[in-house]
C-alpha cells in the first residue's frame, strides 16, 4: 500500500486520546475550492460547522501520520495517501484539522468510501465539490477537541493533481502563505466564522493561488 511520498516523521504508535494540542476547534480544510456553497448546508445537515483558526502546531504531521495508518489498515492495496490542506504547510495559519486525501482508482471509491465510513467517520457526500467525497471525523481527548477529514478522490485526477500542486506551491514560496494568511485573519475580522462563510470569504484568493500553483 503506497502512502503517498515519503514522510519524515517515524512513529511506532500514537493514542489519540493522550494527544495534548493546544488552542483546537473544529473546522474542515478542503482546497481546491469551487464550494461549498450557501445552499449546501440545506442537503447536508451540520455540514456549516463553526470554524476557528490556530498558529500552526508541530503535532500536525504527527497526527495524519497516526490515522493514515489507522485508515490503511482498513483498506485494500493500491490506496494512496496524501496530507493536504494548511495544516500540511510548516508555518501555516490554519484551522486545526488535519486533511488527508485518498487517492483511488475511479471504480473504487464507493468501496472505499463505506469501509473508511466504518471507521468512524462521517460521511458528507460531495458536498459542493463535484469529484471528491468528503468524510469527518471528530473526537474528543478530554478537553481537546481533534479532528480529521478525508477526500476521497480519483488518484490522479483534477482535484488529485491541484491539491498536490497547492500544497507544494505553499511550501516552496513564503510570499503565498502571507497572502493566503491575510485573507484568513481577514474573514475572521469580518465575521465568517462558520465553514461556508468562511470558505466563500477566502475563494478568490484560492483560486488565485491554484492558478499560480498549476501555471495557469
Amino acid at each position: 500500500m503506497d502512502r503517498g511520498k515519503p514522510n519524515t516523521v517515524k512513529l511506532n504508535a500514537i493514542e489519540l486520546n493522550r494527544i495534548e494540542l493546544n488552542r483546537i476547534w473544529i473546522g474542515p480544510v478542503r482546497p481546491p475550492f469551487v464550494g461549498p456553497k450557501q445552499g449546501d448546508a440545506k442537503l447536508v445537515p451540520d455540514l456549516n460547522e463553526p470554524i476557528h483558526l490556530s498558529d500552526y502546531n508541530a503535532s500536525w504531521p504527527d497526527l495524519y501520520v497516526a490515522e493514515m495508518h489507522r485508515i490503511a489498515r482498513a483498506l485494500p492495496p493500491r490506496v494512496y495517501f496524501e496530507h493536504i490542506g494548511s495544516t500540511s504547510v510548516p508555518g501555516m495559519l490554519a484551522k486545526p484539522i488535519v486533511d488527508i486525501m485518498i487517492g483511488v482508482a475511479n471504480g473504487q471509491v464507493e468501496r472505499i468510501r463505506v469501509k473508511v465510513g466504518a471507521l468512524g467517520y462521517e460521511d458528507m457526500g460531495e458536498a459542493g465539490v463535484s469529484g471528491r467525497i468528503y468524510l469527518r471525523r471528530r473526537l474528543r481527548s478530554g478537553s481537546v477537541l481533534v479532528g480529521f477529514n478525508v477526500a476521497l478522490v480519483e488518484r490522479g485526477g483534477v482535484i488529485w493533481t491541484s491539491n498536490l500542486a497547492l500544497r507544494d506551491h505553499l511550501r516552496a514560496n513564503p510570499d503565498a502563505v502571507r497572502e493566503y494568511v491575510n485573507v484568513k485573519q481577514a474573514a475572521i475580522r469580518n465575521g465568517a466564522t462558520s465553514l461556508l462563510e468562511y470558505s466563500i470569504y477566502k475563494r478568490e484568493c484560492v483560486n488565485r493561488l491554484m492558478d499560480r500553483a498549476m501555471g495557469r
